[in-house]
């Protein structure tokens, strides 16, 4: 349930002030309310929020939100189609987030975001949200992860990882063909059973591909370079690495 309490002013711009209330609350059917129809990130939200704003001549709220979170799903599909019409991208069991947030009848910005996330809280990542009523202008997220523990997501990009490190990242483009570029740098790095040790370098994903065109790193005391591209089909996840 959403609970919503507060006053509008009659004065000029119909001043706003509002203190919003969810428990276990589905995050996308509040987007959906706010406009945003199709969102490709899911999770029940527990959340406390004291916003400020106007709605004359345009609608506009803006403030300060403390956010607890179940299991959390970003995947390339709405969250209401069926599962196999995309990939879960990123998934995680629990999270606690502080961050502010702006919306308007054009977008709504989730800025000064921190997470903790994890079972223990152990991955903790910054970032800026941004996720436009257009559907052709869709979202655009940038979040650095100043410590990155694989094992709290289970799997990524539906493949199980395991390691610690570092990450940043940059997701955009309109929800029906989301793109994601960035950067790792792990240790104790773990792939599809193999472990290569300490890997950095870049990382791709668009249209179904997710890519590391230029891997570095060194297992015990051997260096090494490649790339590897996995393509997620409908008959399976496809490897090629070299």
């Amino acid at each position: 349930a959403v609970r919503v309490t507060g006053e509008v002013k009659l004065g000029a711009g119909y001043p706003v002030k509002a203190r919003v209330e969810t428990d276990d609350t589905s995050f996308a059917r509040i987007l959906e309310r706010a406009g945003v129809p199709g969102a490709w990130v899911e999770f029940p939200a527990t959340v406390r929020a004291n916003l400020t704003g106007s709605l004359w001549p345009r609608f506009s709220l803006a403030g300060d939100v403390d956010l607890e979170a179940g299991r959390f799903l970003l995947a390339s599909r709405a969250w209401d189609a069926p599962a196999a019409s995309g990939t879960d991208i990123l998934a995680f069991a629990q999270s606690h987030a502080e961050l502010k947030i702006a919306i308007n009848t054009e977008r709504v910005e989730f800025s000064a975001i921190r997470i903790r996330a994890g079972p223990q809280g152990q991955t903790v990542v910054q970032g800026d949200v941004t996720l436009y009523t257009d559907v052709e202008r869709g979202l655009e997220i940038k979040a650095v992860a100043e410590a990155l523990v694989l094992s709290d997501f289970g799997a990524i990009a539906e493949i199980p990882w395991a390691g610690q490190g570092t990450a940043a990242v940059q997701i955009s483009g309109p929800y029906a063909d989301v793109k994601i570029a960035g950067q790792v740098a792990l240790r104790d790095f773990e792939m599809f059973g193999y472990s290569p040790g300490v890997v950095q370098g870049p990382l791709k994903y668009a249209r179904g591909v997710l890519s590391f065109p230029s891997l570095l790193g060194q297992k015990g005391k051997t260096p090494f370079a490649g790339r590897a591209e996995l393509q997620f089909l409908d008959d399976g996840v496809h490897l090629e690495a070299e």
